[in-house]
């Protein structure tokens, strides 16, 4: 087989095999399991593809999903108002900022995004945990 040759069937199989990875949908976290301090501020990264024929309609976080359940946005969850911010770009990624971290606040978080057909949740999520506030250490 000539080098053109080799050359030629490299590019098609490049081309094929980004046209189906193009067509996956996934959500990857930067991390699973999280531990906070009790008064942070933590933030949790998520990555997420779609297929490029379809539109993205809205994103958002949410805690501990139960299946068949029409998943709740985490900024309409009782307790947290005024605590969530959301942080995302065009490039795919989108963060949860969770201020005033509390106990209660001991959770699994998942992202989802929908689209005009669809939604597709990162399940399992991210794993907070809450410890107890830090103590300051006297210099002595």
């Amino acid at each position: 087989m000539s080098l053109k040759m080799t050359s030629l069937l490299c590019l098609v199989f490049l081309h094929l095999m980004m046209g189906a990875l193009g067509n996956q949908w996934n959500v990857t976290y930067k991390q699973r399991n999280l531990c906070a301090v009790k008064g942070s501020t933590v933030v949790m990264e998520a990555n997420y593809t779609y297929p490029k024929s379809v539109n993205v309609t809205n994103r958002f976080w949410l805690i501990n999903p139960v299946r068949d359940v029409e998943p709740t946005d985490l900024r309409n969850e009782p307790g947290y108002s005024g605590r969530v911010e959301y942080l995302g770009d065009k490039q795919n990624h989108f963060s949860l900022r969770l201020s005033d971290v509390k106990k209660s606040d001991e959770n699994m978080y998942c992202f989802r995004f929908n689209t005009t057909g669809e939604g597709y949740m990162g399940f399992p999520g991210i794993t907070l945990n809450v410890t107890g506030k830090m103590k300051e250490l006297s210099h002595q």
